[in-house]
């Protein structure tokens, strides 16, 4: 059984995914919507400068093992809002009020209210399709 997929199909979700995201989010625990990874939701203890952190997306890539990737720049010097332990990264859409995409951070990071947190480069990969 073959199973293939153009790299166009792979760009397009990975090019929607970066025309939209407003911002990168710091949460307590993985955010289900919007409303809990927003500025006042539940989980949200840091939220991005939007206008510093849109224009630096890299444009999508070859994966190092197929597939293709999209590079979340680093965002650095980022107020949190409320002092707790931030668990996940999640990116939303401010305009559309959507939650986009949410990973857990390879550290979880305590923090006070005040304190600067800094958001490493990562990156996000869309392999081609595999049996089941």
């Amino acid at each position: 059984m073959t199973f293939y997929a153009t790299t166009n199909v792979m760009d397009s979700g990975l090019a929607w995914l970066r025309s939209s995201i407003q911002r990168i989010n710091l949460c307590t625990t993985a955010p289900n919507n919007f409303a809990e990874a927003s500025s006042s939701g539940a989980t949200a203890i840091c939220i991005t400068k939007g206008a510093t952190f849109l224009g630096a997306i890299a444009a999508l890539a070859d994966g190092s093992s197929k597939g293709r990737v999209l590079t979340v720049p680093i965002s650095t010097n980022q107020v949190v809002c409320h002092g707790n332990t931030g668990t996940h990264a999640a990116l939303v859409n401010i305009t559309s009020a959507k939650l986009l995409y949410v990973t857990e951070l390879q550290t979880n990071r305590a923090v006070t209210t005040a304190d600067k947190v800094n958001f490493p480069t990562w990156t996000i990969t869309i392999r081609p399709p595999t049996s089941s």
